[in-house]
């Protein structure tokens, strides 16, 4: 059976398929979200010839039931479960599919109806309630794909003598290949997350060089995060915030195609770590 669970903005958790505030039939926004295409027709063709087209921000609808309370109770849990709904921030609805794969979606609430009572609301058994939700970002994410790269300890002296190698590799550097796959339908815009100490980092995906030569001292983190909507690159040194974008060398922000492989090329000078990581997109909820 398909599970559908919300976290609310107060991190409270509901189960939606069997709580105490329940979906019931006419449950929308699982499918493919709105798209707007764009194309050019002459006098001279028949049709149009499409030109491109973009996906809207997503409407989702929750038809809910508050069923079997007392009328304290029921005023209770239903000012708890509004209370996880906000107008302007996000909340998260999980899809489990019976092959025990999930998707999220970021939700706030959108226009809503009013509606009338015909009778004290705390008398009814069972109350009905239209939910109207927005996803900004449409798409339904799958769980988290990383690739993590760091230092190995040295197994060879820096001055090789036992094979043709003039030099070893020391720990103090990285260089690294991996294939990385994007199993979604929507191209993937990796984030880099490097902890110090390092003192210069390089990415290659699909030809496009990612770099800095920012100083990251030990424990603090640079992130790097190559979504369109936001590409930034932010420092943290002892909590405090710092945007570093400018002091990117390469930004030839590339991303991993939807359904594809690509080669992801990473090199780490210094003894911290490297995270690459994205969340795979798709157009349903399974």
């Amino acid at each position: 059976m398909t599970a559908f669970g919300w976290v609310g903005i107060d991190a409270s958790v509901w189960d939606l398929g069997d709580g105490p505030v329940a979906l019931r039939p006419g449950l929308m926004g699982l499918m493919d979200p709105e798209s707007e295409f764009f194309g050019r027709s002459t006098p001279a063709l028949h049709g149009r010839r499409i030109t491109g087209h973009r996906h809207l921000s997503r409407r989702v609808f929750w038809p809910l039931v508050i069923p079997g309370l007392s009328g304290l109770d029921w005023l209770t849990k239903r000012r708890e479960f509004f209370d996880s709904l906000s107008y302007s921030t996000d909340g998260t609805f999980t899809v489990t599919a019976e092959d025990g794969s999930i998707r999220t979606i970021a939700l706030h609430l959108g226009a809503q109806s009013d509606r009338g009572y015909d009778i004290d609301p705390a008398l009814v058994p069972l109350e009905r309630l239209n939910v109207e939700l927005v996803a900004d970002d449409p798409w339904w994410n799958g769980p988290l794909v990383l690739s993590e790269f760091a230092p190995v300890e040295d197994v060879l002296p820096f001055f090789a003598t036992t094979s043709d190698r003039v030099f070893n590799l020391m720990s103090s550097s990285t260089v690294a290949s991996a294939t990385v796959s994007n199993p979604g339908d929507v191209e993937a815009w990796p984030k880099y997350t490097i902890t110090g100490p390092v003192s210069e980092f390089s990415s290659t995906i699909s030809g496009g060089v990612v770099s800095s030569v920012t100083n990251v001292i030990d424990g603090a983190v640079l992130v790097i995060d190559t979504d369109p909507t936001v590409q930034i690159a932010t420092l943290t040194v002892g909590g405090v915030v710092t945007n570093v974008t400018r002091d990117l060398v390469g930004v030839d922000w590339r991303p991993v195609p939807a359904g594809g492989s690509v080669a992801l090329d990473v090199t780490l000078i210094g003894t911290g770590s490297l995270v690459v990581s994205f969340l795979p997109r798709f157009y349903r909820a399974w």
